[in-house]
């Protein structure tokens, strides 16, 4: 399972092709009877959003603005509750952090299957920053 990595010009269309994977791992793993699936960090825009040497921070700010607008919370809340299973899928997230703090997050949202939605922060940098 490979994401499709956004990138300025294909953020939607590397969100389409991962929810279309992350639909399909999830139908196989309900066939098992699986409570739960989690998926790679970033796994719904792909992890590259690098430019060069620089993060380019209009790439995760633009996918998380796309997965709010296009509905894929929600999509994925239902898939959730249709197939009885958590399904922890990591994404950029536009919003305040536990401390109150606005920005975009690298996150991990947990859908449960009775509908209700966890998120978790991560609490150390990404991308390239995570160098040395």
């Amino acid at each position: 399972m490979v994401p499709h990595k956004a990138d300025k010009n294909t953020i939607e269309q590397a969100l389409q092709f991962n929810f279309s994977t992350l639909k399909t791992a999830c139908s196989m793993a309900s066939q098992y009877n699986s409570q739960l699936i989690t998926f790679p960090e970033l796994f719904l825009t792909g992890y590259e959003f690098a430019n060069g040497d620089q993060i380019n921070k209009e790439i995760p700010a633009k996918a998380a603005e796309l997965i709010e607008k296009l509905g894929y919370h929600e999509k994925i809340n239902q898939l959730a509750t249709a197939l009885k299973m958590t399904i922890v899928c990591p994404m950029p997230f536009k919003g305040k952090d536990p401390k109150g703090n606005a920005g975009i997050y690298d996150t991990a949202i947990i859908f449960q299957p009775e509908g209700s939605r966890q998120i978790q922060f991560k609490n150390h940098l990404w991308g390239l920053d995570e160098r040395p």
